[in-house]
């Protein structure tokens, strides 16, 4: 069974010719400090819950760049898995890392 959505880059095509932006790209133009504040936490957690693994301030954002790398595979995961949903298929195994 084909999905009626054709995805194209972050716009779907509906029967008829339509076009609509994606949820993501529609959010993608709105600010987001909830973002911000989130990898401010997780730089102030690392480096206050684990002094003796970071040696300096780089090494500490790094820490959260590796972090926000994980989550984000976790979201396009999941992104990834209800696409298939719709459509009525099964998903597939889940990519190593996102757990």
């Amino acid at each position: 069974m084909m999905s009626p959505l054709l995805r194209h880059h972050s716009t779907y095509a509906l029967p008829g010719g339509r076009c609509y932006p994606s949820v993501t790209a529609i959010l993608g133009v709105i600010a987001k400090p909830g973002l911000v504040r989130w990898a401010a936490r997780q730089a102030a957690e690392a480096a206050m819950c684990r002094p003796g693994e970071f040696g300096d301030v780089e090494s500490v954002v790094e820490a959260v760049f590796r972090r926000s790398s994980r989550a984000g595979a976790v979201g396009t995961a999941v992104h990834d898995i209800l696409k298939v949903l719709r459509v009525g298929h099964r998903p597939g195994p889940i990519g190593k890392g996102v757990r």
